[in-house]
C-alpha cells in the first residue's frame, strides 16, 4: 500500500501463512479498534509501537512464532478488554497494570518463556528456567545425597545402639564373673568351717 489508510477500524487477516516480522506501521492506525493477526506464521518481536493505538479493544497475535518480551507500554492501553498472545515464543515479564490485570492465564499460555502473574511462574526463579534434563539431573543430585545421608545416619545410629548394648553386656558378663567367684570363695569358707566344727568334735 502506498499510504496508510488511518481509518481502519477493524483487521483481521488471520488464518493466513503470513511469514516474516509485523511492521511497525501498524501503530499508525489511530482509529484501530480490533486487529486479528492469529494463526499466521508471523516472528520476530511485538512492535513496540502497538502502543500508540489508544482505541484498541481487541488485539489476537496467538498461533504464530513471536519472540522477545511483551512490549510494557501496551499496558497504557485502557480500552483493550481482549488479549490473545498464547502458543508462540515469547519470553520475560508479563506486563502489569491496567487491563493486564484482568486478562486470564490462557491469554499467555504455550509461551514457556514467560513469568509473572496470572502465570503460576514466578520470574527470578533460576530452578525453573533449567531445561527440563538439567532440572531432573538436580533432582537426583539431591536425591542421592539425601539416600547418603540416611544411609549414613542409619550406619552411625547402629553404631552407637551397638555400642551401648556391647558395653552393658561387658559389664553384665563382668558382674556374673564377680558373682561366680564370690560364690566358689563363700562355698569354700564353708567347707573349711565344718571340716574345722568336724575335727573338735573328734
Amino acid at each position: 500500500m502506498e499510504k496508510i489508510i488511518e481509518t481502519f477500524t477493524t483487521i483481521n487477516l488471520s488464518g493466513n501463512k503470513f511469514q516474516g516480522n509485523i511492521s511497525a506501521a501498524i501503530g499508525e492506525l489511530k482509529a484501530l479498534m480490533g486487529l486479528n493477526l492469529s494463526a499466521n506464521d508471523l516472528t520476530g518481536q511485538i512492535p513496540s509501537s502497538f502502543s500508540q493505538l489508544i482505541r484498541l479493544e481487541s488485539l489476537d497475535l496467538s498461533r504464530n512464532s513471536l519472540s522477545g518480551e511483551i512490549p510494557q507500554h501496551l499496558a497504557d492501553l485502557t480500552f483493550l478488554s481482549v488479549l490473545n498472545l498464547s502458543q508462540n515464543h515469547l519470553t520475560g515479564r508479563i506486563p502489569q497494570g491496567n487491563q493486564f490485570g484482568t486478562f486470564p492465564a490462557a491469554s499467555y499460555e504455550g509461551n514457556l518463556g514467560l513469568c509473572g502473574p496470572p502465570l503460576p511462574k514466578r520470574c527470578g526463579v533460576i530452578d525453573s528456567a533449567l531445561p527440563p534434563a538439567l532440572a531432573l539431573e538436580k533432582e537426583e543430585d539431591s536425591t542421592s545425597i539425601l539416600d547418603w545421608r540416611f544411609v549414613i545416619a542409619g550406619y552411625c545410629s547402629g553404631v552407637i545402639i551397638g555400642v551401648v548394648i556391647g558395653h552393658t553386656m561387658f559389664w553384665r558378663i563382668i558382674g556374673c564373673f564377680k558373682l561366680t567367684s564370690r560364690m566358689r570363695k563363700l562355698k569354700r569358707r564353708q567347707g573349711s568351717r565344718k571340716s574345722k566344727s568336724h575335727g573338735r568334735l573328734k
